[in-house]
């Protein structure tokens, strides 16, 4: 059995990057020649967005070689209405006492709905009960892993409140052979259950929010073998901290280009740049080099942050290059001198 697992897609309207993003998962599916394509949760971004869309989906969906399985998340958990038709290929997991199955596998899933912790246990512990027949037992769980101990802002842009609540050794008990999860955007994460049994996030297949860092993912799952973070190419972000080193002329021009030029087709650079540079010597005021750097956005580079400060009034001070030489003729390594180079500027402009 080979399954191609994703989540949090959030599809919000057709030909945006999220639309996209469904279509890149659809042909890495096709290209694995999976047995079952499983989306936990999330698949649209609300239930209007699920209405306007269903025309569309019903025709990206129907006529694949294998099924397509989704489970209501907390953003879609009313997007699927009695007697909709999604698609010829499409099993939707609103009852955990239904699963579907392929032969002797058969996926089981928990939707979301607003419970605690100790609900969500009951329900694992019932659901478990279920599952007594052979074969081979997958669920899908969208909710939050409160073993990870992440903020929310790894789950997107939810509000702060608890979302299914659940923590791995609630999973040791149940028969399934691995739980494909979803909520969490930020990264893949596979944590062990016990054994050989997995609790998979596969991350969202796309960047959602900014805090969405790094190439997106998908999991694949095949036969008794690991999960694996499979790299797929869609839109995401990712970050680059530019530091201005005060004893070095600054090309950010330069470096901001280099970067750029190793990220993937889909990929959108945030710059943090920081750090201390001297106007006299360059020829710019501190204003001037701002718009400098503001000019160098387009629509694959964003400065999210400017935190650089000119040291023109401190550059020619008798005691700062009295410092700038010892600095330059001790052997500390480039990074320690200057993290200690930063805290004198910083007090000596206070």
């Amino acid at each position: 059995m080979k399954i191609l697992h994703s989540a949090d897609t959030h599809l919000r309207e057709a030909g945006d990057e999220r639309w996209a993003a469904l279509k890149v998962v659809l042909e890495t599916a096709a290209a694995q020649k999976v047995d079952a394509l499983v989306f936990s949760g999330d698949f649209f971004d609300d239930p209007a967005a699920a209405e306007r869309l269903r025309p569309l989906i019903r025709e990206q969906l129907s006529g694949l070689p294998f099924p397509v399985i989704i489970l209501p998340g907390n953003h879609d958990a009313e997007a699927y209405p009695d007697g909709a038709f999604w698609g010829e290929r499409v099993q939707l997991l609103r009852d955990p006492e239904q699963p579907f199955c392929l032969g002797e596998t058969c996926f089981w899933g928990l939707p979301f709905r607003e419970a605690g912790e100790a609900e969500v246990q009951q329900l694992l512990t019932q659901m478990a009960q279920r599952m007594d027949g052979p074969g081979r037992h997958f669920l899908l769980f969208h909710g939050e892993l409160t073993n990870l101990g992440y903020g929310w802002g790894e789950y997107g842009r939810e509000s702060r409140k608890r979302y299914m609540p659940a923590s791995l050794e609630m999973f040791e008990a149940g028969p399934w052979q691995a739980v494909l999860a979803g909520h969490l955007h930020r990264k893949f994460a596979a944590l062990p259950i016990d054994g050989e049994r997995y609790f998979i996030y596969p991350g969202s297949p796309v960047a959602i929010t900014r805090n969405e860092i790094g190439r997106r993912a998908v999991n694949l799952l095949e036969d008794d073998a690991p999960p694996r973070a499979l790299e797929i190419e869609t839109a995401y972000y990712q970050t680059y901290r530019l530091r201005l080193d005060p004893l070095r002329k600054p090309e950010p021009e330069k470096e901001i280009r280099a970067r750029v030029e190793a990220l993937g087709p889909g990929g959108m650079l945030l710059v943090e740049a920081s750090g201390f540079f001297n106007g006299a010597a360059i020829q710019l005021t501190e204003e001037q080099f701002f718009r400098k750097l503001k000019s160098l956005e387009n629509e694959r580079v964003e400065l999210s942050r400017i935190e650089c400060r000119d040291i023109r009034r401190i550059a020619d001070d008798p005691l700062f290059r009295k410092i700038i030489r010892e600095i330059q003729n001790s052997r500390t390594p480039r990074e320690r001198s200057r993290q200690i180079l930063g805290r004198i500027l910083q007090a000596m402009m206070e």
